[in-house]
């Protein structure tokens, strides 16, 4: 009974986290976002293509997707049984949605943002730090948006493990660093060749992110 319980809502967070927020507001404005830009699913290219008020709009409802669904489904739970493993689960799924949204043939964004937003929901403290390490990065890599999310994912992993967090945080820390990597090969190729793009705040289709 648990375990349909923590499937169902787990099917229903991956189905928010679907929700595939870029391509929206990008048909709202006739855009097909991955037609344009870097062609991702996130709020970096929004930014570079429809400008910085969208982006951070998208960025903002990216990040509310991810801390709605931990913050809003485990209270409904009858049970508190492994209640750190659930919200982990939870977070994992809306994640998942994002990265692979089924409305788009499962190719979406990077899961930074809906990341950041199930971080802020279960550990605060990590979210903060991960977000602070991100802006360092990003300002003194010279607005490299990839840098930042690819160096602070690793500090959140590494600072999880190394403060001896929960277990279910470490390892969804851990999820998220893989993951992150993963979807940036592209990033950190470039990055080794010297051709990786920082993110500039006018409107440049031609801009590769």
């Amino acid at each position: 009974m648990i375990f349909i319980d923590v499937l169902t809502r787990a099917s229903w967070a991956f189905l928010l986290g679907s929700i595939p927020t870029a391509f929206i507001f990008g048909m709202m404005k006739g855009i097909d976002i991955r037609k344009v830009g870097s062609g991702n699913i996130g709020a970096t290219n929004v930014s570079r293509t429809m400008g910085l008020f969208f982006g951070l709009l998208v960025l903002l409802i990216d990040v509310f997707k991810g801390y709605i669904v931990v913050n809003l489904f485990p209270p409904l739970f009858e049970y508190s049984y492994g209640h750190d493993w659930v919200k982990v689960i939870l977070g994992f799924s809306v994640i998942a949605g994002h990265i692979w949204t089924p409305f788009l043939g499962f190719k979406g964004g990077k899961g930074v943002a809906t990341s950041l937003g199930v971080l802020i929901a279960i550990t605060p403290s990590l979210a903060l730090l991960g977000a602070g390490a991100f802006i360092v990065l990003f300002l003194f890599s010279g607005f490299y948006v990839s840098i930042g999310s690819m160096g602070s994912v690793l500090m959140v992993a590494f600072l999880a493990f190394y403060h001896n967090y929960p277990k279910p945080i470490i390892a969804l820390a851990c999820v998220i660093a893989v993951i992150v990597w993963i979807r940036h090969v592209e990033n950190w190729k470039r990055i080794i060749m010297g051709t990786e793009k920082p993110l500039t705040f006018r409107r440049n289709q031609e801009e590769k992110k």
